[in-house]
């Protein structure tokens, strides 16, 4: 690819009118961008009681499965992905307590018939 000598020449004096040199536009002088792990604890802090109550699981889910991915790195269908597998992990009173390998399977349907409603 060949360089047009005027484009080049106006693509610098642009740059010098905005008071930008060409090393300002690489890479090499962006901030680091934070890891999931790194940036949650702000999030956290920043965050009031209420809000780190409803949100505080899955922000500790998000750590462990993304804690080591720059936050712009995650996608949202890596989101979605961890929302679908909330209800597999959720807590209920049935499972507390029990690990699910050995959980007991739920009760068999009562044979007998109910008994009728008075009003």
């Amino acid at each position: 690819m060949t360089t047009d000598p005027d484009r080049v020449a106006t693509a610098r004096a642009l740059l010098e009118h905005l008071g930008v040199t060409a090393a300002d536009l690489t890479d090499s002088n962006r901030p680091a961008v934070p890891t999931v792990a790194e940036y949650l604890p702000a999030v956290v802090a920043a965050a009031s009681p209420a809000t780190r109550r409803t949100y505080g699981s899955s922000w500790r889910r998000m750590a462990a499965a993304y804690g080591d991915r720059r936050i712009d790195a995650v996608r949202a269908s890596d989101i979605e992905a961890l929302m679908r597998q909330a209800p597999a992990l959720a807590v209920t009173p049935e499972t507390a307590g029990t690990p699910a390998s050995t959980s007991s399977p739920p009760p068999a349907p009562s044979t007998t018939a109910p008994s009728p409603t008075v009003i």
